[in-house]
């Protein structure tokens, strides 16, 4: 058990179940279908307290609408989405969530996988293999850099107040034939209502987060202090 799971289980008392980097990559090369969510603090936040004057760190507000699309994908859960749920950043709320979720039928998974994996320098596999499935990425315009994950599409999504582009964003995803395909999402908490609104579709979505934005030359989280150009050079070439 990871420390992240164990803080997690010790604020929340909710059991988290640990999957490795090496299964994601398996179902990834196998073309097995699944969507991964990941629910951290912004979500949380926009869930239990929603406040359309205030945001999470990258701008993006908690209005009441996003809230309510957010807090229907947990009240009424679907077997299609493996439900991720961050440590770090859940911890403080770990009692409100504890009481929010304790009556729903979730099983929780660690949703730091990625991240981990990353500020352990070992993405690599995770980063081949979505380079052999050549994803589609929605994204803030950094992602035009994003070449060297070999896209095959790449819808691009405003960098502040997603949410409000909802609609269109959905509109243009559904334009892709879904079978065998492999969207990873970088849209903040819109992710989360993007995999519900296409829980029953033939596609592979992942929250993919901020996880790749070193490679992009972004470094704006915490544990991307240990990363930087040895990592771009790593995986900027490719």
């Amino acid at each position: 058990m990871s420390h992240h799971t164990k803080l997690l289980e010790a604020a929340t008392a909710i059991p988290i179940k640990e999957v490795p980097l090496s299964e994601y990559v398996r179902r990834l090369r196998g073309h097995e279908v699944f969507k991964f969510a990941r629910y951290g603090d912004g979500e949380w936040t926009a869930i239990l307290k929603p406040d359309p004057t205030k945001g999470n760190c990258d701008g993006h507000a908690y209005t009441y609408e996003l809230s309510a699309d957010l807090a229907k994908s947990i009240i009424e859960p679907s077997d299609k989405i493996e439900y991720g749920i961050q440590a770090l950043s859940v911890a403080a709320m770990g009692d409100a969530i504890n009481t929010y979720v304790g009556k729903e039928k979730i099983e929780w998974t660690n949703a730091d996988v990625f991240h981990a994996a990353s500020e352990a320098r070992e993405l690599a596999a995770f980063a081949d293999v979505l380079r052999e499935r050549k994803p589609i990425i929605v994204g803030g315009r950094q992602w035009n850099k994003g070449e060297w994950l070999k896209p095959k599409a790449f819808i691009q999504v405003p960098l502040r107040g997603v949410y409000d582009s909802k609609a269109e964003i959905l509109e243009l995803i559904r334009k892709i034939p879904f079978e065998d395909e492999v969207i990873l999402l970088a849209c903040s908490m819109l992710a989360e209502v993007i995999i519900y609104e296409l829980r029953d579709t033939e596609a592979t979505i992942i929250d993919i987060g901020s996880v790749f934005d070193p490679w992009l030359g972004i470094l704006n989280r915490g544990y991307h202090e240990n990363l930087g150009e040895l990592d771009k050079a790593v995986y900027g070439d490719k």
